[in-house]
């Protein structure tokens, strides 16, 4: 009995850690992290993942517990990871603000860990259906509490900025998270992360892909239905209120890449039907099928291009109504005159057309990084991009207040801010085939998912396809290993694939048996 119960206070504990974990997911600059590492990016959440490490997932290795097999790829980039900044040691970047080769690839090394651990927990702590069920149910919690917070904080905010928000409200956030010091002029929701940006890269990374999916699918991980309407439903219409009051840009370019997928799963399935009714009035020929597919296809595509483009503009005209950033595009003078500026396309016509549309700094960042790349395409080590920077940027880099502010001010290194680019830059070539080939097999194993019967497998397979072309556009704006949404969505694939892959063999055994 004593030792019953000591497993059962084991077990609680561990799932008291996952709890906190999940519903601390928002908090992705928690104040008592940044106090000892300086980083921005210190989600509240690596507290309890540091925790599992120690007394969950050290105990599951022992125990000879598996990882997944999507993970062979992601130790593969690590490995590259270490031997190109190894010999990254030994390059010809100059050394600034008192750092060196040695103190930026720990840093980025101890990020990439906090990365990894979020993955390793995340794909082996789910054992059974009913588990990862209940990994599920607590993310909606935290989905549905987000989702209260913002909506509050996007009615104080009508009409005003967030340093005139209430005071009990403030010192929540100040208590909760650090916040860009813009923010406070700002009047997007910005919920309990660093900046608007960062607030609804958890919705288009975890909660839109699986809501998403389960609103198209019509399937719930829930019972309880309202008539014809499922949960997801109304956490997704209030979801995108407030995406819609925090304004993004590249994060409205990651929805529409989603929507523009299912869009296209849905119109096949109606170009079928209409096809296979057309036909079979007609009775026609197999020439006949051919044309009447074509022109099909053909209303079809162009139904589909009225409705994005609609949408798009649709949502820009509505967030122009607060955020300049977006009304910029409604200006008279910008298709007229400042549009033309991007003719012929040269990295100069570029780089002007996003300084009228203050997007200039991320091209210079996107560019410089690029440029590093030219020079080393075999990488220069994790976290060394910073070194080379300067001497690569355009020269226009030099006009930015942002630019200089960061290069003679700022007591931290210049990044890419770009996933990408900073894969390329940092890791080479061969750290960004491995990576990406990871990514590749993470689709591929949603794909598996979604055979499955059971509508958790539904709704995961096709959130997880949903979330790689969402992490694609996302990429461009972020370039850090640390923040947990990556590696907590990869990681849930790789655990759903694997109980997936677990329930087809004990069927098998059973059927042979």
């Amino acid at each position: 009995m004593k030792k019953l119960s000591l497993l059962q206070l084991y077990r609680g504990l561990n799932s008291t850690l996952i709890f906190i974990t999940l519903l601390g997911l928002p908090l992705t600059s928690f104040p008592f992290i940044i106090k000892y590492t300086g980083s921005e990016v210190a989600p509240f959440s690596a507290i309890p993942i540091a925790m599992l490490l120690i007394v969950w997932f050290i105990p599951f290795i022992v125990r000879r517990g598996k990882l997944p097999v999507e993970s062979v790829p992601l130790i593969y980039f690590v490995l590259i990871c270490v031997a190109v900044t190894g010999l990254g040691l030994f390059m010809d970047g100059f050394y600034s603000k008192d750092k060196n080769f040695l103190y930026q690839s720990t840093r980025a090394f101890v990020t990439l860990g906090v990365g990894l651990s979020f993955y390793l927990i995340f794909a082996t702590w789910e054992q059974d259906l009913k588990t990862y069920k209940q990994t599920l149910q607590i993310l909606y919690l935290t989905g549905g509490v987000l989702i209260l917070w913002s909506l509050v904080e996007g009615f104080l905010l009508a009409g005003s900025r967030a340093i005139n928000l209430p005071k009990w409200m403030l010192d929540i956030k100040n208590l909760l998270v650090v916040q860009s010091p813009n923010v406070l002029y700002s009047n997007r929701v910005s919920g309990l992360a660093f900046e608007p940006s960062w607030f609804v890269r958890l919705f288009n990374l975890i909660f839109f892909p699986i809501w998403l999916s389960s609103v198209y699918q019509r399937r719930s991980i829930f019972k309880f239905r309202l008539w014809k309407f499922i949960v997801e439903d109304g956490l997704l219409v209030f979801a995108f209120v407030v995406f819609v009051l925090a304004a993004p840009r590249i994060g409205m370019l990651a929805l529409v890449l989603m929507l523009t997928y299912l869009s296209f799963l849905f119109l096949q399935r109606v170009h079928k039907n209409i096809c296979l009714k057309l036909i079979r009035r007609f009775k026609s020929s197999e020439g006949q099928q051919r044309l009447i597919k074509s022109l099909v296809a053909l209303a079809v595509l162009l139904t589909f291009l009225i409705l994005m483009v609609a949408f798009i503009f649709g949502f820009m005209t509505f967030a122009a109504q607060w955020d300049w950033r977006y009304a910029l595009f409604f200006d008279g003078s910008f298709l007229s005159e400042e549009l033309q500026l991007l003719f012929p396309l040269t990295e100069d016509s570029i780089l002007t057309i996003g300084h009228k549309l203050a997007f200039q700094e991320r091209l210079i960042y996107w560019i410089t990084g690029w440029e590093i790349f030219n020079d080393y395409p075999m990488g220069v080590g994790l976290g060394n991009a910073g070194f080379y920077f300067w001497d690569r940027a355009p020269g226009i880099a030099h006009n930015s207040l942002e630019m200089r502010n960061l290069v003679y001010r700022a007591g931290f290194m210049t990044n890419t801010k770009n996933i990408w680019v900073r894969l390329l830059a940092e890791s080479g070539i061969f750290g960004f085939a491995l990576f990406t080939t990871w990514l590749y097999i993470v689709w591929r194993s949603a794909h598996l998912i979604q055979k499955g019967k059971d509508s958790i497998y539904r709704i995961m397979g096709l959130a997880g396809k949903l979330f790689i072309f969402a992490y694609l556009v996302e990429g461009f704006s972020m370039d850090s290993f640390a923040m947990p949404y990556l590696w907590v969505m990869t990681g849930l694939i790789a655990s759903g694939s694997k109980i997936y892959r677990q329930g087809v063999i004990q069927k098998e055994t059973v059927r042979t048996s």
